[in-house]
């Protein structure tokens, strides 16, 4: 699709790597959404894997949006490091 970018950013946890993938796609004129699946879980119901995903709204031009992608996932990756301090 045009418009879209993606992004992988690999963070490490105690049973291994795990991929965080995120993309950027164009709502409306000068607005655009940022999906990042942070982690997948079992859903009870079903006992399939489904993702947890965290969406983000950003208004502006797209240069506004992959900086706050950026650090949305530094922000992560902070948070990671800390947890694994711990």
């Amino acid at each position: 699709m045009a418009g879209d970018s993606s992004a992988l950013a690999s963070m490490s946890k105690r049973g291994g790597d795990q991929k965080m993938r995120a993309h950027i796609r164009r709502r409306m004129v000068n607005s655009w959404t940022i999906a990042v699946t942070l982690e997948r879980s079992i859903c009870p119901s079903t006992g399939r894997s489904k993702p947890r995903q965290k969406w983000i709204t950003v208004r502006g031009t797209k240069d506004n949006a992959q900086a706050r992608l950026s650090e949305f996932l530094s922000l992560e990756r902070a948070v990671e490091w800390r947890a694994l301090r711990s």
